[in-house]
């Protein structure tokens, strides 16, 4: 049989590059590479996106399918990474870039490091540190501390409204430069079946004008062979007249002398015409006893082969059966094997579920919201959870109440500054923890519906995407609307939908034990 054609690499693919230097905890580009596939260009796509200096040596990895870093250096290594992702939807390649010989400088990968060192002194709590027993306490004015955190959470916000809307248009980049892709091969597919349109028609009106002419040729030589038969036929009439006319007058003149010679020809020629009459009977009846042994032989190979064919049916039936026989059992072995294998998730999914609900619950969130996210059946052991975070929360105060007792009062004006700052810190962070809580319910609900609704297969992503978007359902719609044509402003969380995705998480659960396994 002919050899299958290799698979062809993908006509274009996202490349996300990741790019770790000594100074920065890390920085990913993304862009697209189409054809021609080659490392050369690859690089220089990289070295620009980083802002390489020039010179600068390094090469990039990968993670195959084993777990294994693979290192590209040459154009058949790039098209070998090529052909793992030939089948994902989108084609994406996930690579790490290296630099050598001191070169991790690079402008495009530093300064993302200098933001995250900058957010990091910002937001670290070394002004809250004391000082040390030799040297004199200093306390700072309450009022700058304050307008120095609000310039720094109005700097991390402008930071993080800039990341956003640099990734919102490097999507909308994507976007577009897949759909001029596909529109430039939707023309070359029309202008190639216009072409091939065209051709068949030629080659049609070239068939009609041979069959044309081949009609007219056939046309003039049966004109012309039905002139030369019958001019042959015109010259035989005349040489037969011309010749009975010579015959006649020879037997006029030789009658009377050549009467008993005629006579005895006619004899002979009757006895011989007798003769040839006799063999030729005998040559029929010789080829008619021939023609009945032919196809009594023929009967009897016809019967022979229907009765071989019977029988290879009857076999071939036989072995059908029993291979089904053989597959019932082997479904049937399997279907018992994945029933186990579903009972075991189910109990270990119903274990991680209750821990979840304990640490909700122990965050503050309230039974409507677990009732949103998670089925009655798993919600019969919350009021135990709360009575639990209850007792605990009592013994810690206890506890707490107890160490200030047994000390001394001292004034630490320092001490005291920080726990006031922390205390009101706390305060603060619990209003945004209940906060977030709510938001994460709503949003774990619409979710859960709304993949039901246009892609059930996705239900178990649900809990990642919670955890990554928690903080930014507007970017999580528009993704949704890039991918689906709508997001989650279509669904409204109410008494029917509560039910139904209380059903569909416990579906999510489950389904995630299976794939853990």
């Amino acid at each position: 049989p002919p050899t299958p054609p290799a698979a062809q690499p993908p006509s274009m693919f996202i490349t996300k590059v990741t790019y770790k230097s000594s100074s920065a905890e890390g920085t990913t580009r993304r862009f697209v590479v189409e054809e021609p596939y080659t490392y050369a260009g690859l690089w220089d796509i990289v070295a620009k996106r980083f802002e390489l200096p020039e010179g600068a040596l390094g090469h990039l990895r990968y993670t195959d399918p084993d777990g294994d870093l693979v290192t590209v250096n040459t154009d058949e290594e790039l098209h070998e990474a090529l052909q793992l992702i030939k089948d994902v939807e989108p084609p994406l390649l996930r690579m790490q870039l290296h630099v050598e010989n001191g070169k991790d400088e690079g402008n495009g990968a530093a300064a993302p490091a200098v933001n995250a060192n900058a957010w990091a002194g910002a937001l670290s709590d070394d002004r809250l540190s004391t000082a040390s027993s030799d040297s004199c306490v200093v306390v700072t004015d309450p009022a700058v501390e304050t307008e120095k955190l609000e310039q720094e959470a109005k700097l991390k916000a402008e930071a993080e409204a800039l990341a956003n809307a640099r990734a919102e248009e490097e999507a909308k980049q994507i976007a577009a430069e897949i759909e001029a892709k596909e529109r430039a091969e939707e023309e070359a597919r029309a202008k190639a079946e216009q072409e091939r349109l065209q051709a068949e028609a030629e080659a049609a009106a070239q068939r009609e004008e041979a069959e044309r002419r081949a009609a007219e040729e056939a046309a003039r030589v049966a004109a012309e062979e039905e002139a030369r038969e019958l001019a042959a036929k015109e010259e035989a009439e005349r040489a037969a007249a011309s010749e009975a006319a010579r015959v006649a007058a020879e037997v006029e003149a030789r009658e009377l002398a050549e009467k008993q010679e005629a006579e005895r020809a006619a004899a002979a020629a009757a006895a011989r015409v007798a003769a040839e009459a006799e063999a030729a009977e005998a040559a029929a009846a010789k080829k008619a006893a021939e023609e009945a042994a032919a196809k009594k032989a023929a009967e009897e190979a016809a019967a022979k082969k229907a009765a071989e064919e019977a029988a290879d049916r009857e076999r071939r039936a036989a072995e059908e059966a029993a291979r089904r026989a053989d597959e019932e059992a082997l479904r049937m072995e399997e279907e018992n094997e994945r029933q186990a294998r579903l009972d075991i998730a189910r109990a270990q999914a119903e274990e991680d579920a209750y821990h979840r609900i304990n640490a909700l619950v122990k965050m503050g969130c309230s039974e409507a919201q677990l009732r949103a996210i998670y089925a009655p059946r798993l919600l019969a052991h919350v009021e135990e959870f709360k009575v639990q975070a209850a007792a605990e929360a009592e013994l810690a105060a206890l506890e707490q109440a107890d160490v200030s007792a047994m000390s001394e009062p001292v004034v630490n004006w320092e001490a005291a500054k920080a726990e006031a700052e922390q205390e009101q810190a706390e305060s603060v962070s619990s209003q945004i923890d209940q906060g977030r809580v709510d938001a994460v319910g709503d949003l774990a609900a619409k979710l859960t519906a709304f993949y039901w609704e246009v892609n059930p297969s996705s239900l178990a992503k649900v809990n990642q995407l919670v955890a990554d978007f928690a903080n930014d359902e507007e970017k999580l719609n528009s993704l949704l609307r890039a991918r689906y044509g709508r997001d989650l402003t279509i669904i409204e969380i109410g008494g029917a939908i509560q039910a139904e995705a209380e059903a569909i998480q416990a579906e999510a659960i489950q389904a995630e034990a299976i794939q853990a396994e």
